[in-house]
């Protein structure tokens, strides 16, 4: 089968996720569910991915189960990213543990690694990794979702391109290098999870504004 084949295949499936998706994740990183309109550029600036109050009221009123940190989970995390770069050392990309873990703040519990990648790493890392974990969660054109668990922790392998890659890159930067910026973020997620629905909105403007500061 070839490479052209396989692509095409590829779009196919996006499209269908697209098209066809009944529910929302609304706790995905930044481009889950990507603006159409957002195409960085030279002269562009890194637009948010901001959603429409309509789609949080799609959500329940359930609270969020959020965990407080746990060290000794981050370091079976690193063991996990360890693998996944010997997986993905064959194209010269790495797996980047990011999220509430990476931050060692209160959060679900799971683990989410973001490969970033370059138009033409894409297919060949997606092809591996489809060959790898049997099945794809979600696929669009610069954002994909791989599921899996290990020692009992949900894992999220999130390869990303243009847009998603940019976004979530420079946010992650941004808290990295601003401790005070992380405990507001804590504080506001701790404040919101009586709610799903409040918790998604809320989370998807702050993290927005901070975007379009940045």
């Amino acid at each position: 089968m070839s490479c052209q084949f396989l692509a095409l295949e590829l779009y196919r499936i996006s499209w269908h996720f697209f098209c066809n998706r009944s529910h929302v994740s609304w706790h995905k990183p930044l481009g889950y569910q990507k603006s159409l309109d957002a195409h960085l550029g030279e002269d562009q600036e890194m637009k948010a991915d901001r959603l429409p109050d309509a789609y949080f009221e799609k959500l329940s009123n359930d609270p969020v189960g959020l965990k407080p940190f746990d060290h000794e989970s981050k370091r079976f995390a690193k063991v996990y990213g360890n693998k996944l770069d010997a997986l993905l050392s064959q194209f010269s990309v790495r797996a980047e543990l990011f999220g509430s873990t990476d931050l060692e703040i209160d959060g679900k519990g799971e683990w989410e690694f973001g490969i970033w990648l370059d138009d033409n790493q894409w297919y060949p890392v997606l092809i591996m990794l489809i060959n790898h974990f049997g099945s794809i969660y979600t696929l669009s054109d610069d954002f994909t979702l791989f599921n899996d668990v290990s020692d009992s922790c949900d894992v999220e392998v999130i390869p990303m391109r243009g847009d998603a890659a940019e976004r979530n890159q420079a946010i992650m930067k941004y808290w990295r290098n601003n401790p005070e910026a992380v405990m507001a973020y804590r504080a506001g997620k701790i404040a919101h999870a009586y709610s799903k629905r409040e918790y998604f909105r809320w989370k998807n403007k702050h993290i927005s504004d901070i975007v379009e500061a940045l």
